[in-house]
């Protein structure tokens, strides 16, 4: 056991130095939510109030709702270095480490979670202090459906990692895939202003469900028996998208990164 986490604190040592090379795009993920909040939040301070929540500022909506959209969008770092290991050839060297590939995989997930744990955090502490949140519900019930739609949005990510066979084709599925599964959800425009067929569809999206979490505790005073059901879709769609990646998930298979 000391040995596996000795190895795992030596991947995650090596995953850091990923973040160090690439600064910039992951300060972007946290920068450009504040100035699309920015943006939006006035009109769903109107949206909102003409539907009977007058003491809102805007951003009981676009807060858990770039957090959402912006989670989707950085699912693409969850499986960007596996790319990048297949194009700078260290995948196979990776391989024949002590390390098993679970380990590998493990200490990407752990550490790409990690940061975006903390996108969240400083999301919504952001967003409670800049735009005036406010949360009328429980915190601790807004907390676990954050990490339960962690969990969707990490596997989400997974699953399209293994399906990909190119970056190119992993970057449709993360940004292409993150503007559907947010629009479909409600986490770009309420609900109520979807479509009628859209609107039909959007349980479908597990973020429909993060949003609809979201709602209920900042808006609606709502508590653990409001999230319950959310949580639990959401944990559904983890264990989906988890068990089809893991199903296809094929060590030994070539991938193409992106060219230099």
């Amino acid at each position: 056991m000391s040995r596996r986490v000795a190895r795992l604190g030596s991947l995650i040592r090596a995953e850091t130095l990923y973040i160090r090379r690439l600064p910039v795009p992951l300060l972007i993920y946290l920068a450009l939510p504040f100035l699309l909040m920015a943006f939006l939040s006035d009109a769903m301070k109107l949206f909102f109030s003409n539907i009977g929540y007058f003491n809102t500022t805007g951003a009981e909506f676009v807060v858990p709702a770039q957090a959402i959209l912006f989670g989707y969008m950085f699912a693409e770092h969850i499986g960007l270095w596996i790319f990048a290991e297949h194009n700078w050839k260290t995948w196979d060297r990776v391989r024949a480490t002590p390390a098993t590939t679970g380990e590998v995989l493990g200490a990407k997930g752990l550490m790409w979670g990690g940061y975006l744990a903390a996108q969240y955090v400083v999301l919504f502490v952001g967003g409670s202090l800049v735009l005036g949140m406010n949360l009328t519900g429980s915190v601790p019930a807004l907390i676990l459906l954050a990490v339960v739609n962690l969990l969707a949005t990490m596997a989400f990510g997974f699953c399209g990692m293994v399906l990909c066979p190119s970056q190119a084709t992993f970057d449709a599925w993360t940004y292409g895939g993150a503007l559907l599964v947010a629009a479909l959800g409600g986490a770009i425009t309420p609900g109520e202003l979807l479509p009628s067929w859209a609107e039909k569809a959007s349980p479908a999206s597990p973020a429909y469900w993060a949003v609809k979490g979201a709602r209920s505790v900042i808006l609606d005073r709502g508590g653990f028996d409001d999230v319950a059901v959310p949580c639990l879709v959401l944990l559904a769609f983890a264990v989906a998208f988890g068990a089809i990646g893991a199903w296809r998930f094929d060590p030994a298979r070539a991938k193409i990164g992106r060219s230099k």
